[in-house]
């Protein structure tokens, strides 16, 4: 933790990249919100983890 502190104060710690929307994003998106398509289905047709999916999801909802 110290030696993150000491990049980040010299700028050379930028933290991690942020995760791309997967090419078909907004199209399931969509089709999700509309209740045609369950979560856990474009999960498994995205190729998407838990994880990953819901932190899309809130990355989506907050750019809208």
């Amino acid at each position: 933790m110290e030696g993150i502190a000491i990049a980040v104060t010299a700028g050379r710690y930028k933290g991690r990249k942020p995760i791309e929307y997967p090419k078909l994003w907004e199209r399931y998106y969509k089709m999700m919100q509309d209740g045609d398509i369950s979560g856990v289905d474009v999960m498994k047709i995205l190729d998407l983890k838990k994880t990953t999916f819901y932190k899309l999801i809130n990355q989506y909802g907050e750019g809208k």
